[in-house]
């Protein structure tokens, strides 16, 4: 899919995330502003320069999703750095493998 969650990497709290923008993609298509209270998984990693990844949700976690102390999925020095500077995690995203649709897509929400 193009993207893998980390031990001590990535980070998965629960807060409301809102959303207003969208990819211009299909797996955006009717898509309007709105927030969902859930456990999110973001800091994710992903393959090499996200090549063939498109966001479709994105959102930056408020502080509040760093207030627990470091851990395998609590939060480690980088994501906190992320969260402050409020760096965009992507949460919804389409991937595709290669030069056509042939080759593999997929769609990973988290």
């Amino acid at each position: 899919m193009g993207e893998y969650f980390e031990d001590n990497w990535t980070v998965n709290p629960q807060w409301i995330a809102g959303f207003n923008s969208f990819a211009d993609h299909p797996a955006a298509s009717g898509l309007k502003l709105f927030e969902v209270d859930d456990e999110w998984y973001f800091h994710m990693r992903f393959v090499g320069d996200e090549k063939g990844i498109t966001p479709i949700l994105s959102t930056a976690p408020p502080e509040s999703t760093m207030e627990r102390e470091d851990g395998p999925v609590s939060g480690n020095p980088a994501a906190r750095d992320a969260v402050a500077a409020g760096k965009p995690q992507h949460v919804a995203l389409a991937y595709q493998r290669g030069e056509d649709y042939s080759d593999g897509r997929g769609f990973g929400f988290k």
